[in-house]
């Protein structure tokens, strides 16, 4: 059995690299950097392609919430009487 395997066992994450863990954080911050200059330097489509790039970031919050709320909720059943 192999070490990562173990970990997934025992309920433990295994390690992640700087690089995997910073990785999403990051593209969000450049989206939403692009987006505000995209939209103080530009007008019309810029406008629209400035606002989708800053509303990247929530919308990827609230996928990445839901998800998680989905994936931890256990089906509960009912007890028999």
């Amino acid at each position: 059995m192999t070490a990562r395997k173990y970990a997934r066992m025992a309920g433990r994450v295994p390690r992640q690299s700087t690089m995997q863990i910073f990785f999403w954080p990051l593209v969000i911050s450049i989206a939403a950097l692009a987006g505000l200059i995209l939209g103080l330097t530009g007008d019309g489509y810029r406008d629209v392609v400035a606002v989708a790039l800053v509303a990247l970031g929530p919308v990827l919050i609230i996928l990445s919430l839901r998800r998680k709320s989905q994936t931890r909720n256990p089906v509960t059943v009912k007890a028999r009487s």
